[in-house]
């Protein structure tokens, strides 16, 4: 009776449309211990029985509806009349408490205002309002009901009543919300991360797929799901054949997990790279029924993997060693296997920062035809070409359609070697470019981004390596010929490394020395402290200066000075040494001449005014054996004037505040000979009063007068520093401030000579330079060496470059540690051996032109003259072979004219 067609009255109960009863009646005849009513049918058209029946079946009716589901009924004002045992039992409310309660009992407006106006309008106007409704409960909980009422209408069709019939569904909506934030969960988190989900019903061939598979194949989510061979045309044509076959051998293989790479379609049009991994659900019949599982753009870990494969076998290739083209050569050959590259560059700035120069050039096979090296641009200029301007604007250039290109100045390369297009990348190393890699296409299109992201690392990469490998070859160079021994000692204590120097000191083959313990070379006498010093590096010390003995292989014994450091390798050290076996001479003859120094006695009694003199005083004095002096005789001795005057002076200084003497004076001997000696004497006071003055007398002569020469000797060499014709100047070795400049200097480099004191050896230096300059200035620092010569370009006041040859000692200046320069202007013959270069040049092409060029006219003169001599010819062969002759002589003529031409200077 519920539904749309029907309507309640009191006065009738009848099926609006047809206006019929069925003829079937039932009657009601007792109730069962189930509960359940019991009926039979009975015909006949009585009012009493048709009420009777009504009735009963209403009863019925009723008795079920309690029994299923939540009943109550309302007034037309909402006042609660009625309430089945269910509503008791989910309201957890009793029946008292309920009649006349209105639905505010049970209702704590969580519905909003919009929701409960519509209901009560529906019903209101006597329509029937189905819905779910949240109420709460006794015990504050909630519950859910699915809810139908109905409007009981009365004879001018009002509502006067509205009876409820509901069901609960409490569970039912907590798994429904549970399952409503599960899926809003999912979306959120599809939405958060790159995978991309799918299903794919293998049956039914209908596909899921989670917004990111969208995004990430270029489709519109808004758009249905594309069909599998639009999706299949986003895969690599190398992958779909491969990726299709495995999807269909799922089925066959029955296995539950699938795992895949492939290469797919970007939105920016180029290739990236996933990994699909599913898990596949099978029926009853172990039939393959759906795949479920998600694609991870894995393209940036791909990079980083080929990255480092890349990465890692260029350092292999330069930590074998060699040479630096042929390690060059050998990483262009690595660079083309990884990518379809047509021809690989390297190109490096000079070291004059001037031009860039081919250093190494490969193509992927023999096949592909490149113009010869005399016919290649080998050189260009910053900004010139795809080297030039990558080394100009230092950052990655990609060039397209070369033969076409503006710039690019090499045509015949694109056209021998079907170039398209190229890319210059920078190499780099602290941030200064030192070369440009050239990497050619036979395509227009970029290479596939999966390997054009590692090119950008390629240029830190290589360029550090370049410029270690150009290190290492200085640094090989100085090794190798330095005249000091470097070397590099193991805590073993062998030999590890060896330079020609220490061969050539110690007068052994470098396999002899690499073969024999460092103990066997030390001198005996030396070796313990050696050992002590090893010991002092394995606990822990960094560097130590120290000097010993080693026996040369002739047995001669060679003093060395050696600075150790400690390597940052574990168990080894780096150390250098200078062979000072004749300053150790000198400085044993000097100990040995101050052993035999005669250094004499003497005391005077100042009470008593008494003098005594040791024996070696008085062979000082040139006096006999048994004089004996007064103080005024004693004083006497030294010469009349400043000499006399200040040895008294300091005597009565003594004596009066025992103020100690130290004193170089000259003295007059028993012979009249003049000498230098040194006079030290020290005060005996008691109570403020002088007992006694004692001391030594020395015989300083010799040294006096080598001290003196010695001043005369740099009053003689200022002399010549000044008078100098070459540029000569000192400098500060810790602020490199000129101290001192003489005139050829500033004749030549047109500073005056307040502008030279106010300036440092920076300021003629080009900028290029000095970063030798300070290579140079710290190995002078470190005790690498003291004597320098280097050439290096200087820069005049006038802003001339001038090629100078630099020869610099160390020396004491004014009590400062400077050095002394001497600068020979070489410029002349630098450009003079460059012209000399050039007619070389021009001489290696004369010898070719004579030895091929010429021989091809000589030859055919001479057949010319054996066929005309040694055999028969007619007129018109003759004349034939004198037309050879005159233009083999004419061909002939050319060519000399030619190698004149290049003769020319």
């Amino acid at each position: 009776m519920i539904g749309k067609n029907y309507s309640f009255r009191p006065s009738e109960y009848t099926k609006e449309g047809d206006g019929e009863r069925d003829e079937e009646e039932v009657k009601n005849i007792g109730r069962g211990s189930q509960g359940m009513f019991l009926h039979q049918t009975v015909l006949g058209d009585d009012s009493d029985s048709l009420l009777k029946r009504t009735v009963q079946e209403l009863s019925a009716y009723k008795y079920a509806l309690d029994e299923s589901a939540v009943v109550f009924i309302t007034d037309g004002t909402g006042k609660i009349t009625h309430v089945n045992k269910n509503f008791c039992i989910i309201s957890q409310y009793s029946r008292d408490e309920l009649i006349g309660s209105d639905q505010g009992i049970v209702n704590y407006s969580w519905h909003a205002p919009a929701f409960v106006r519509n209901l009560w309008l529906t019903i209101a106007g006597g329509n029937i309002w189905k819905g779910e409704i949240r109420n709460r409960a006794k015990d504050g909980s909630f519950y859910w009901i699915d809810t139908t009422i109905i409007p009981f209408l009365d004879e001018s069709g009002k509502p006067y009543q509205y009876v409820a019939t509901a069901s609960d569904i409490t569970a039912k909506r907590v798994t429904d919300e549970r399952i409503r934030s599960l899926n809003e969960r999912f979306t959120l988190i599809t939405k958060t991360i790159n995978d991309a989900l799918f299903e794919w019903n293998f049956f039914t061939g209908e596909m899921w797929w989670s917004e990111s598979h969208y995004t990430m194949f270029g489709f519109d989510p808004s758009q249905p799901i594309p069909t599998q061979e639009k999706w299949l045309e986003k895969i690599h044509p190398d992958d779909r054949e491969t990726f299709t076959k495995s999807i269909e051998d799922i089925r066959d293989t029955g296995e539950s997990y699938w795992q895949n790479e492939i290469r797919y379609l970007r939105q920016d049009g180029t290739y990236g790279t996933l990994l699909s991994r599913a898990f596949i659900i099978f029926d009853e019949e172990h039939r393959a029924q759906k795949m479920l599982g998600s694609y991870i753009d894995i393209t940036d870990r791909k990079n980083e993997e080929l990255e480092k494969t890349i990465l890692s076998n260029i350092s292999l290739i330069f930590n074998k060693g060699g040479d630096l083209t042929a390690m060059l050569n050998e990483v262009l050959t690595l660079l083309i296997t990884f990518a379809d590259f047509q021809l690989a560059e390297a190109w490096l700035i000079g070291s004059d920062q001037k031009v860039i120069s081919l250093k190494a050039q490969c193509r992927p096979s023999s096949e592909i035809s490149l113009p010869g090296r005399d016919e290649q641009k080998m050189h260009f200029e910053k900004g010139e070409g795809l080297p030039g301007l990558t080394w100009e604007r230092q950052n990655f250039q990609h060039w397209s359609c070369l033969d076409e290109h503006p710039d690019f100045i090499r045509k015949p390369l694109a056209v021998h070697g079907g170039l398209k297009s190229a890319y210059g990348v920078p190499l780099f190393h602290n941030h200064q470019i030192i070369g440009v890699l050239v990497l050619g296409l036979s395509t227009e299109q970029k290479p596939e981004n999966i390997f054009s992201s590692v090119l950008k690392s390629l240029g830190s990469h290589i360029g550090a390596e370049v410029k270690r490998k150009q290190l290492e070859e200085e640094l090989n160079q100085i090794f190798n010929s330095a005249p000091d021994i470097i070397c590099i000692v193991g805590f073993d204590r062998y030999l590890k490394k060896i330079n020609p120097a220490m061969c050539r000191l110690m007068e052994y083959s470098d396999q002899e020395l690499l073969s024999k313990p460092i103990d066997a070379l030390i001198h005996p006498d030396d070796l313990a402290e050696s050992v002590i010093r090893m010991q002092g590096f394995q606990d822990g010390m960094q560097t130590m200066y120290f000097e010993n003995r080693y026996l040369t292989k002739s047995g001669k014994i060679k003093w060395f000075a050696w600075t150790a450091t400690r390597s940052s390798e574990e168990g080894f050290m780096f150390c250098v040494a200078k062979d000072i076996s004749e300053k150790k001479h000198l400085e044993h003859l000097l100990e040995k001449t101050n052993k035999l120094a005669l250094i004499g006695g003497w005391e005077v009694d100042v009470a008593n005014r008494t003098v005594y003199w040791s024996k070696i005083t008085r062979s000082i004095h040139e006096a006999e054996d048994g004089f004996n002096p007064d103080f005024d005789s004693a004083t006497s001795f030294f010469k009349a004037g400043i000499d006399r005057d200040t040895l008294l002076q300091r005597f009565i200084d003594c004596m009066g505040s025992g103020i100690s003497m130290d004193e170089e004076l000259r003295l007059i001997t028993f012979k009249g000979k003049e000498k230098w000696v040194r006079v030290i004497g020290e005060a005996e006071m008691v109570n403020g009063a002088c007992q006694r003055i004692y001391g030594s007398f020395q015989d300083i002569d010799q040294q006096k007068r080598n001290s003196i020469e010695l001043e005369e000797s740099e009053q003689r060499y200022s002399n010549l520093f000044h008078l100098s014709p070459q540029p000569m100047w000192v400098f500060d070795k810790e602020t490199l401030c000129f101290l001192d400049v003489n005139d050829s200097a500033i004749r030549h480099y047109g500073f005056s000579r307040e502008e030279f004191l106010s300036m440092t050896i920076r300021d003629i230096r080009l900028e290029a330079d000095i970063p030798v300059l300070k290579e140079a200035i710290n190995m002078a620092r470190n005790g690498g060496y003291t004597s320098y010569h280097h050439t290096f370009r200087h820069r005049t006041k006038r802003g001339e470059i001038i090629i100078v040859d630099i020869q610099s000692t160390p020396i004491l200046y004014k009590d400062k540690p400077a050095k002394v320069v001497l600068a020979t202007d070489v410029t002349e013959r630098f450009q003079y051996i460059a012209e000399i270069e050039n007619q070389n040049k021009k001489l290696r092409e004369i010898s070719w032109l004579q030895s091929h060029v010429v021989r091809a006219p000589v030859a055919r003169l001479m057949a010319f003259v054996d066929l005309m001599k040694n055999f028969e010819n007619s007129e018109s062969e003759r004349e034939e072979m004198l037309k050879g002759i005159l233009n083999s002589a004419r061909e002939l003529d050319n060519i000399i004219k030619e190698i004149s031409e290049k003769a020319k200077v």
